[in-house]
């Protein structure tokens, strides 16, 4: 008994799946209007991001040339100030700390020997 009530609720679920599939189709007319509209938004969508593309580009060779120019202002104000910075008297350092050379790394290797 169990068998034949799977096999009727089977054959039900059958004729049901079949019955859909001979219902009748969407007319194309309003399928092909959605569809056309769908693409005529996304072709909009596409237009409107490719202009925001160029304005970005725009603005990024603006802010480049910008860039550009301050780069060139600051190598000019270094020139006009390093002859007025200049070098410290002779004395002066002294209490600094001066950078070593490979000088003074190979006289800390090998000291010199009395002769």
């Amino acid at each position: 008994m169990v068998i034949s009530t799977w096999s009727r609720r089977h054959r039900l679920i059958g004729t049901l799946r079949t019955s859909r599939r001979c219902d009748k189709p969407r007319p194309a007319a309003a399928n092909d209007e959605f569809v056309s509209r769908y693409v005529a938004r996304l072709e909009g969508e596409n237009e409107f991001l490719r202009g925001q593309i160029g304005t970005k580009d725009d603005q990024i060779k603006d802010l480049t040339e910008r860039a550009r120019e301050t780069n060139h202002l600051i190598a000019g104000l270094q020139k006009m100030l390093t002859p007025l910075l200049g070098r410290p008297p002779a004395g002066a350092d002294d209490d600094l700390p001066r950078p070593r050379t490979s000088a003074d790394a190979e006289a800390i290797r090998e000291p010199q020997q009395a002769d």
